[in-house]
């Protein structure tokens, strides 16, 4: 409902097109539901091609009573060298040009009473673009689905 007007027969357009890549955007820190898990750590120096072209972590957090996951942020933060200097693209810092990458999936996750969520993130360098890469998100929770979504950067 936007000002009165019934926009529901949208939806599934809505859905369809916003949901299916990632958004470069601004994510205000206040909708973050956790604390920033980290996925990746290298030094710009001595890192291995073969390291980037597929890595994962393990992802633990908890959807507080009344909320939803929507999806997942991400940014990047970076130190140089000896340097007392951070450039970081967090929502909770100030904007930079880079902004943060939106992840929304196309339902939302609902937090319900509360529940933990595990699962991984796995990030693989796109077979068909060097620059690109396909970030999958597979997800658990008590007495809810497992859910698969996977997004292309390019």
């Amino acid at each position: 409902n936007v000002s009165g007007i019934d926009m529901s027969a949208l939806v599934p357009l809505a859905e369809a097109t916003a949901c299916e890549k990632p958004l470069h955007r601004q994510v205000p820190a206040d909708g973050l539901l956790s604390t920033p898990i980290e996925i990746g750590q290298w030094d710009l120096k001595t890192v291995k091609e073969s390291a980037l072209k597929k890595f994962e972590a393990p992802l633990s957090f908890k959807i507080e009573g009344g909320r939803r996951l929507d999806g997942f942020a991400s940014w990047f933060d970076c130190t140089f060298g000896e340097a007392p200097r951070l450039l970081s693209t967090a929502p909770t810092e100030e904007l930079t040009h880079w902004r943060q990458t939106a992840f929304y999936f196309r339902t939302p996750l609902e937090g319900g009473g509360g529940v933990d969520v595990t699962g991984t993130v796995t990030v693989e360098q796109h077979e068909d673009f060097s620059r690109g890469y396909r970030v999958t998100f597979d997800l658990q929770a008590p007495g809810r689905k497992s859910r698969l979504e996977t997004f292309e950067l390019r």
